[in-house]
């Protein structure tokens, strides 16, 4: 356990940039730090354990750490310089909920009771602050026991190369080109590195070719790893891969695959992952600063999203979204969907054009008809095969590693119970497993026996999965069903097994109640969830929910050129109208523009 220390005059400043003490006068303050201690935390080290007895809470001064629940093995925050730590617990007179771990080495206050009683003689007012932090924690608790805790921003990120091959020249003069303009983010290597300056909001180290003491530092530093690789022959893990790989968790860590030009799909990805266990990749081109522009983005926490949502045949109205959206000069970093909307995700991340993605649609649903042809209802009640082959003509066997932009699909396990996020293999068997709707089509099984089923289950539009990827603003195109009319049907009338055969056997008695079909009901069921108010919504997250259009239908493909152009129109006179309206998400978006 680290020396624990009286906090010394000097960090009297550091005492003031916290909220809890913004009312403290210089006196004061003065009074009450002999009273508070600082402790010293190294990289992995346990602040504290789950099921410990609260005598005390902390305040971040420098550094991160994460807090986990050990029952759940889900990190369910992570806590930076001027947030709380264990407070709940401490005044709630409990046991401690999650181990709190530190990132990176980290710097805290501790506060007892004794130091809270005397800072509360001295600031009144501090209780009034400490009521809404507890709100606020006890609230952002709650909904990360449901959903996914969302990725905080890096603030040190160090770039290695990857294997025994070095990274281009040119690689290092785009990415400070990209960077350039960015006053949160710093390039700092072995020789600009002289620690004179202050730290800047995010620092990103350039670390030596081999691993000097230097490199060891500031890869203890280091919030987030950046592996460069180049070349089609994958290399092993050098030792300063092997060194961080010890320090930096896979969720924070980068592979940055260099190409010669840019391109929908690559191949061969999987080969440079053998020995890397990565988060999060992405495919660089070197012919221009584009994909830099996007990598910068990420870097600093400013990355762009597109989420698309469930919403069967109406699924075409991302096209027309999309469309609107690149013609205003907007592009995105990273996409995501469920159902239907994991199709067009998928797309768009193949750097697929509005005209090549419609004629995508066209061969599936209309051409194909793959979702048209019943079965013996022993698995399901269409033939999956058309549809399996419709979706493996038009995205290939390109794996999710290899697609150009990052992305992924959401599909719903029914083994455990709970979303599952498809980040990895086969592009078409992800859309599959995203799409297929229980009881009209079979599950997806996986290889460790998972039966996958219809995303938009667990989570019809994936905003939260999108933040718990990357940090930055998101369009999310919600495709919220419009209600349908009430139905002219006499319940009474519904016939039996054995006179509805009759009815099938003789046309002439063919006389049925025109109550909706079991691919209708359950279609409407899956989709029934798909509502602005199922997901959280974040201060620069731009929502957009197109009308359906007239005459078409969540299960009629054959209007999508309706839809399509309907949704399109419909985008354009939306996004004048924020622009108007002076909309803050839709400023986020335009401030991203390359």
């Amino acid at each position: 356990m680290p020396e624990q220390a009286t906090v010394a005059s000097e960090q009297i400043a550091a005492l003031r940039g916290l909220e809890l003490f913004r009312d403290l006068s210089d006196k004061s303050l003065s009074l009450i730090a002999g009273r508070l201690r600082v402790r010293e935390l190294a990289r992995g080290e346990l602040l504290l354990k789950e099921g410990d007895d609260a005598f005390a809470f902390y305040l971040v001064l420098s550094g991160r750490f994460e807090a986990r629940v050990a029952e759940r093995d889900q990190i369910v925050a992570e806590i930076g310089p001027g947030q709380p730590i264990g407070e709940i617990a401490f005044f709630a007179g409990g046991r401690r909920r999650a181990s709190v771990i530190a990132l990176r080495p980290s710097t805290v206050i501790e506060i007892d009771y004794v130091a809270f009683e005397r800072i509360k003689a001295l600031a009144p007012g501090v209780e009034r602050t400490l009521i809404e932090w507890l709100a606020k924690r006890l609230d952002a608790t709650t909904r990360n026991m449901l959903h996914l805790p969302k990725l905080a921003p890096a603030s040190g990120i160090a770039i290695v190369r990857g294997g025994s091959g070095a990274v281009p020249p040119l690689f290092f003069e785009r990415l400070a080109a990209a960077l350039s303009g960015s006053e949160k983010a710093r390039i700092l290597s072995s020789v600009t590195d002289l620690g004179a300056e202050p730290a800047p909001p995010v620092a990103i180290f350039l670390t030596d070719e081999t691993l000097t003491e230097w490199t060891r530092a500031r890869l203890r530093l280091a919030d987030e790893l950046v592996v460069v690789v180049d070349g089609d022959e994958p290399q092993p893990p050098n030792e300063i891969e092997a060194f961080a790989f010890e320090l930096i968790p896979p969720a924070r860590r980068r592979l940055v695959r260099l190409h010669p030009r840019r391109r929908g799909a690559v191949t061969g990805t999987r080969r440079w992952l053998e020995g890397r266990d990565m988060g999060m990749i992405h495919h660089v081109s070197l012919e221009d600063g584009q994909d830099f522009a996007s990598l910068s983005r990420f870097l600093t926490g400013r990355a762009t999203g597109f989420v698309a949502g469930g919403g069967g045949a109406f699924g075409v109205a991302h096209i027309g979204v999309y469309k609107a959206l690149s013609e205003r000069g907007l592009s995105f970093d990273m996409f995501g969907g469920s159902s239907v909307g994991s199709g067009m995700a998928a797309a768009f991340a193949l750097l697929r054009g509005t005209q090549e993605v419609l004629a995508g649609v066209r061969h599936i649903f209309i051409e194909s008809r793959a979702l048209r042809k019943m079965t013996i209802p022993r698995y399901s009640l269409l033939d999956h095969r058309p549809f399996d082959e419709a979706l493996k003509r038009r995205y290939g066997e390109t794996d999710i590693e290899d697609v150009w932009k990052p992305f992924f699909a959401i599909a719903t396990d029914l083994s455990m119970n709970r979303m599952q996020l498809l980040r990895s293999g086969p592009v078409w068997r992800a859309v599959r497993a995203s799409s297929s709707i229980p009881g009209v089509l079979p599950p997806v099984i996986t290889k460790e026996g998972a039966m996958l089923v219809d995303g938009a289950i667990a989570d019809n539009v994936p905003l939260e999965p999108m933040a718990s990827l990357k940090s930055g603003p998101n369009v999310v195109v919600s495709l919220g069903l419009p209600p349908s009319p009430p139905l002219d049907v006499d319940y009474d009338r519904l016939p039996g097994r054995l006179e509805l055969a009759l009815a099938y056997l003789n046309p002439l008695r063919r006389n049925l109640p025109p109550c909706p079909g079991p691919i209708s009901v359950i279609q409407k069921s899956v989709f029934s969830n798909a509502r602005q108010d199922c997901f959280a919504r974040g201060r620069e997250d731009l929502i957009l929910s197109p009308p359906a259009s007239a005459g078409s239908s969540f299960l009629d493909w054959s209007r999508f050129e309706d839809v399509f152009e309907t949704s399109y129109e419909w985008a354009r006179r939306e996004l004048q109208r924020l622009e108007e309206e002076g909309d803050p998400a839709l400023a986020a978006l335009d401030g991203s523009r390359e």
